[in-house]
């Protein structure tokens, strides 16, 4: 570990790359580029960028954007599914687990 200091905990680096702010705009853009290349699972990127055409979008923002995308999508299916299949199963008797967090 060469980039850590005496207690072992890794130095932060910040990034070259200036910070963007994703505007509902941008990022109603991004899911359209999204859908069109086949979903978030099928998209890249690099595929995304040059879907969008944004001049000064960069893979790293891309990048970062599309991992929470997936990751969201995933929780917020979650949560809108399972409390709907809980509520039809449920009984007067039956413990309803709170949503995962």
């Amino acid at each position: 570990m060469e980039s850590c200091n005496k207690t072992g905990v890794r130095q932060y680096k910040k990034s070259a790359c200036p910070r963007l702010r994703w505007t509902p705009e941008l990022h109603e853009h991004f899911v359209e580029a999204v859908e069109q290349l086949g979903g978030k699972h099928e998209a890249t990127p690099r595929r995304i960028i040059q879907m969008m055409g944004v001049r000064g979008l960069q893979v790293s923002h891309v990048k970062s954007h599309l991992q929470m995308y997936r990751s969201m999508k995933k929780r917020t299916t979650i949560h809108l599914v399972v409390p709907a299949m809980l509520h039809e199963k449920e009984t007067p008797d039956s413990v309803v687990p709170s949503p995962p967090r």
